[in-house]
């Protein structure tokens, strides 16, 4: 059983009017919006580019729109990205390491205000280490499909 999965109900989030009035940007409005659901209570996610591209209504191989947009988000604040790393067995961290050390999709440290991530988040070689949001799991997990 993965420990990626939390809840398998309706996920919503609430979306502030000062975020909406000072992105100016459907599309990364949109995005956030989007992550906003993945990432829940823990305010972390780490859907891959081409599930937000195809979230946001994208044909799966617009990366270069989504990367844009996750750049205005992190521009703003909005959000921190990390990288995520699989060993051979498909088991995931957030530290590369000599048997963690083939990419998988990042991970996203979701702020509600705009700002937020800016000082917030310090990344370095051994993963997240200080950050508003819940801490970042350096414990390895099984990725099941």
């Amino acid at each position: 059983m993965s420990n990626d999965v939390h809840y398998s109900g309706r996920h919503y989030s609430i979306l502030y009017a000062d975020i909406v009035r000072e992105l100016k940007d459907v599309k990364a409005l949109g995005l956030y919006c989007i992550l906003l659901t993945y990432a829940g209570d823990k305010k972390m996610a780490h859907p891959s580019v081409p599930t937000l591209a195809s979230d946001m209504g994208l044909s799966r191989n617009s990366s270069q729109q989504v990367r844009a947009c996750l750049k205005r988000l992190e521009d703003v604040g909005l959000i921190k990205t990390f990288p995520r790393w699989t060993d051979t067995e498909g088991v995931v961290s957030s530290v590369k390491t000599k048997d963690f050390n083939s990419q998988t999709s990042n991970g996203y440290v979701v702020f509600d205000k705009l700002g937020a991530g800016f000082s917030s988040a310090v990344f370095n070689g051994e993963g997240v280490r200080k950050h508003t949001a819940p801490p970042c799991e350096n414990t390895p997990r099984r990725i099941t499909h």
